[in-house]
């Protein structure tokens, strides 16, 4: 209970600043204060909702280093979080170097399949964890269970990987333990789609066998289905999202209120997008999901860098620079994130907004 009274008002307080950022003139719009590295475009498995093309131009193309983020992080507020994502992490060799880089400087999370958790590589991760929130260092790993084992293995399109994830979180949480560690948090993510929506609450009961500390369901997000046109509604495209018709809403909410209703606390059940309340998280499965009661808090919250250092700011878009080129200073401040919040603040949000998980609620607050 704790925990989710501390996520509520988490969450509250964003909503807070992301309204007060859109009126402060750009020379004091403070640095972002979440930064999202997507570190490859490699990976193990193949997922059936991953947007990620792997086969495509930019995975072959040079990676930032662990030097050029020790760099990126020393112009980053120390109040910045950083996630680290892929592609999956684990398989850059450099991977704990580019955590050396960066563990004074942020606090940082941590997003992993969890195929190549060994001990030493737990034991490596858990070497970074800070000794409270309000330390440096690796505050959360999120672990993606997709399910029962056999609901999982048939997503990941890989037999066996199911069995390589619960390994390797279990063996986390038990070192963890008898490290008498509080950090770094472990939540257990899951991508909401067809095939897994009739087994939540097994996939919560398996997450909180574990012994993580959260459950997190996201909703599906199909990258490749956002287009240029900020006037499409990108749900009613040519995307991937028959994956997700099959839902039954009101199945799926009475497994949420019986999951909750026993809930004793020990595993927390959450939802991404954070920012909005249960009803409207529900609400987002509908094809006619209207996003404009919505707000975003992209260009005034978070800055996305891809593995070749461009800095991402949306598919509708243009890419705002890259870190190799310019400073988080001129990218940030720069013509790309200025146009997109003078054109948010001016007609709210877009019909090719729709399923964003950076979407915040817009309800007076």
């Amino acid at each position: 209970m704790k925990k989710q009274i501390i996520a509520k008002a988490y969450w509250r307080y964003l909503l807070y600043v992301t309204y007060l950022k859109r009126y402060l003139p750009i020379r004091f719009l403070p640095l972002p204060s979440y930064v999202a590295c997507l570190l490859n475009y490699n990976c193990n498995l193949r997922c059936q909702m991953c947007f990620i093309d792997f086969e495509s131009e930019n995975s072959r193309r040079e990676l930032i280093t662990p030097d050029e983020y020790r760099r990126l992080v020393q112009q980053l507020p120390s109040t910045a979080v950083m996630t680290f994502t892929g592609g999956e992490p684990m398989i850059r060799k450099d991977l704990f170097e580019i955590f050396d880089a960066v563990k004074s400087h942020v606090r940082f999370t941590f997003v992993t399949n969890g195929n190549f958790l060994t001990e030493d590589s737990c034991r490596k991760l858990l070497s970074y964890a800070p000794k409270n929130i309000f330390g440096k260092g690796l505050i959360s790993i999120g672990i993606s269970i997709q399910g029962s084992e056999k609901i999982h293995d048939q997503i990941t399109q890989k037999k066996g990987s199911w069995e390589k994830t619960a390994k390797g979180t279990k063996m986390l949480l038990k070192l963890r333990k008898e490290m008498k560690q509080k950090f770094p948090i472990i939540d257990n993510r899951m991508t909401l789609i067809g095939l897994n929506a009739p087994f939540i609450k097994e996939a919560y009961e398996q997450s909180k066998e574990f012994g993580a500390d959260i459950f997190n369901i996201a909703h599906f997000y199909d990258w490749d289905a956002l287009t240029t046109d900020i006037d499409t509604n990108y749900r009613n495209s040519s995307g991937n999202y028959e994956i997700i018709d099959s839902i039954d809403k009101n199945k799926l909410e009475k497994q949420i209120n019986n999951i909750l209703k026993k809930n004793s606390g020990q595993t927390d059940l959450r939802f991404t997008p954070n920012g909005i309340t249960r009803k409207e998280w529900l609400d987002y499965l509908d094809r006619d999901f209207n996003p404009k009661h919505f707000r975003c808090s992209v260009p005034w919250m978070q800055m996305i860098i891809s593995p070749d250092g461009d800095v991402i700011t949306c598919k509708a878009f243009q890419s705002a620079g890259n870190i190799r080129e310019k400073s988080v200073k001129d990218i940030w401040q720069g013509t790309v994130y200025e146009d997109m919040r003078k054109t948010l603040k001016k007609v709210g949000t877009f019909p090719v907004c729709a399923g964003c998980c950076n979407l915040v609620s817009a309800k007076k607050i």
